[in-house]
């Protein structure tokens, strides 16, 4: 997705889910991410997702296609979080 583009509401978290189905949705968005990107050695994928959403193989097949990845806001807790996306949202 783009940095500008509106997602839809979701009602689902991952970490309701079972391990089976948290690779699943991994393997779901890396086939997509491959359909709608060519990627460049070296390019970076900036994700902002918690360990839910990265790990269990998005971030392993990530990695295998050749993008870096960058997590801005890891090791913040939610309050820092927050605020990180407050100046972002000011800087715009």
């Amino acid at each position: 997705m783009s940095p500008n583009e509106i997602l839809a509401p979701y009602d689902r978290a991952l970490k309701d889910t079972t391990l089976l189905e948290k690779r699943l949705w991994s393997a779901q968005v890396l086939d997509a991410v491959a359909l709608r990107i060519s990627v460049e050695p070296g390019a970076i994928a900036e994700l902002h997702a918690g360990k839910e959403y990265r790990d269990f193989g998005l971030c392993s097949g990530l990695l295998e296609a050749s993008w870096r990845i960058e997590n801005p806001t890891e090791g913040m807790r939610i309050g820092a979080q927050l605020q990180f996306y407050a100046r972002a949202l000011n800087h715009e």
